[in-house]
């Protein structure tokens, strides 16, 4: 949840180019958004949107290919199934779960 006057993030369509390996910048979105995406995407403010671009776009073919690799590599092992899971408390909660149900037998 967003608690900023920064809409969130498109995590859909980032979380798509990210895997397909792209390079992404995108305006600012709320702390927490770009918090989970921090390293894996480059953000701005609307209005330096093109210099960032720019940034980009005039490094050599090699660096943004590298560039890109190393970030569909982070997001990957960020976003994997069991990462997510585990941030989402889950494994504790099954863990709680398995824990008092053995206490009752």
């Amino acid at each position: 949840k967003c608690n900023s006057a920064a809409q969130p993030l498109e995590s859909f369509r980032v979380s798509r180019l990210l895997s397909s390996s792209a390079l992404v910048v995108s305006e600012r979105a709320c702390a927490a958004d770009e918090h989970e995406f921090e390293g894996l995407a480059d953000f701005a403010a609307a209005a330096r949107l093109a210099e960032v671009y720019l940034g980009v776009a005039n490094k050599s073919r090699a660096e943004r290919e590298a560039i890109a690799g190393e970030r569909a590599a982070r997001f990957a092992t960020r976003f994997a199934p069991e990462a997510l899971l585990r941030r989402a408390g889950v494994d504790a909660l099954l863990h709680d779960l398995i824990a008092s149900t053995s206490s009752k037998t």
